[in-house]
């Protein structure tokens, strides 16, 4: 705590005495600002501590509130498909009210879900009800074509986008039962619906089915949940490394409205640039929708994360910035469809001028190893192309900290 309260810290540097109940406030106010973390121990299994668990969540973490006359913003943090025939969507709202036959537009997406049965947590129970409001969480029916992070309505602050691990192995799954083919994609749509580090692709000229994942335990589970819930039995090929690519410097294309060689009512400027590692995709438009109205603005998005899924060297682009920095529409020919369709070409044509690189997936690791053997290990190292720190010393033990390539 000492740390972030200068008062706290000068108290306990003059030898001040800190009443317990003045330490314990600041702990409070501390934690519902995300500023520290208070840590419990207990046990689930044995009942330990649990009673502690629950009221430090009441004391510690900040008070959910909403404003239910704004327009409705929620988040989906969790989706149960346990139960086919009724798909349980997990929702956080942060303002705004959903009730019972409400249709609901998801942000950034075109579709808009009709809900058919809500329920209501209340004391570890689900109930039925026939809203959800502001401040709560609720569970959410008749919700199809939804996935975790989905924003419900408008965007709210409190939303963050939440940078998961990507997977850095990919595999084709096959059942053993060409039978099962269609069932299989199935039951992995649905899995991985529920778990947002599953991800799913099928061959772009077949129906061969390829999942990206982190490693050969999570393969078991899968294998394991497949042959149990869905009676499904599959074998898995061989993992190959799933390379990344980024743009090399900056690049810009432009396709002016009615321009000779275009066939679409639109006109599109993009901007591509290199960001920091890490930082994933940054769209940024400086045209404003008085100029280009949101509907193009939207459709431009759309088509520019589409089209990153796969770059020059056929890898999907990453830590890239693209900047809307032409855009001009027919008031009577122009539709969205115009600026969806163009956008790639202007795209790639942009990440053509900027080139790319390669980018390949790292695994941090931790080696501790006991000191004689500290030579082999640093040689055995550099054959797997580690990028290490210097070993420190930890009684008869090295540690030895850094990056090695998957592959290797």
């Amino acid at each position: 705590m000492c740390d972030i309260d200068e008062k706290l810290l000068e108290d306990y540097v003059n030898g001040e005495s800190i009443k317990r109940r003045n330490l314990e406030r600041k702990i409070e106010l501390k934690s519902r600002r995300a500023k520290v973390y208070p840590v419990l121990l207990g046990s689930a299994l044995k009942g330990i501590g649990i009673t502690n668990l629950m009221n430090a969540i009441i004391k510690y973490l900040p008070y959910s509130m909403g404003d239910e006359a704004k327009p409705l913003s929620g988040v989906v943090f969790k989706i149960d498909n346990s139960n086919v025939k009724n798909k349980k969507v997990y929702v956080r709202l942060f303002n705004g009210k959903i009730n019972l036959r409400d249709t609901i537009t998801i942000y950034h997406k075109n579709n808009i879900e009709k809900v058919k049965g809500i329920n209501d947590l209340v004391d570890g129970k689900s109930v039925e009800a026939g809203s959800v409001v502001a401040g709560d969480i609720g569970v959410l029916y008749g919700l199809k074509n939804v996935r975790i992070g989905d924003i419900l309505g408008d965007g709210h602050k409190k939303i963050r986008n939440i940078n998961l691990a990507q997977p850095v192995l990919k595999s084709q799954i096959t059942p053993i039962s060409q039978e099962d083919n269609i069932s299989l994609y199935e039951a992995l749509t649905l899995l991985s619906e529920e778990d947002p580090l599953l991800q799913l692709e099928v061959g772009e000229f077949n129906e061969e089915i390829y999942i990206n994942f982190f490693g050969e335990v999570q393969m078991e589970i899968i294998k394991t949940i497949l042959e149990v819930n869905y009676g499904i039995k599959v074998k898995i090929a061989d993992a190959s490394i799933i390379y990344k690519e980024t743009p090399a410097k900056e690049g810009v294309a432009i396709t002016r409205i009615w321009e000779k060689g275009s066939f679409f009512a639109a006109g599109v400027g993009l901007k591509v640039e290199p960001i920091e590692r890490g930082k994933g995709v940054v769209y940024v438009s400086e045209i404003t929708t008085g100029y280009l109205p949101r509907t193009f603005q939207n459709a431009i998005e759309e088509a520019v994360y589409d089209t990153l899924k796969q770059g020059l060297l056929g890898w999907e682009v990453t830590d890239i910035k693209i900047t809307l920095n032409y855009g001009v529409f027919d008031s009577v020919m122009s539709t969205p469809a115009d600026f969806r369709n163009l956008t790639p070409m202007v795209l790639m044509n942009a990440i053509n001028n900027a080139k790319t690189e390669l980018l390949e997936p790292m695994y941090e690791f931790q080696l501790k190893i006991n000191k004689n053997v500290c030579g082999k290990a640093v040689s055995d190292l550099n054959k797997l192309r580690a990028d290490f720190q210097n070993p420190v010393l930890s009684g008869e033990d090295i540690i030895i900290q850094g990056l090695v390539p998957v592959n290797t």
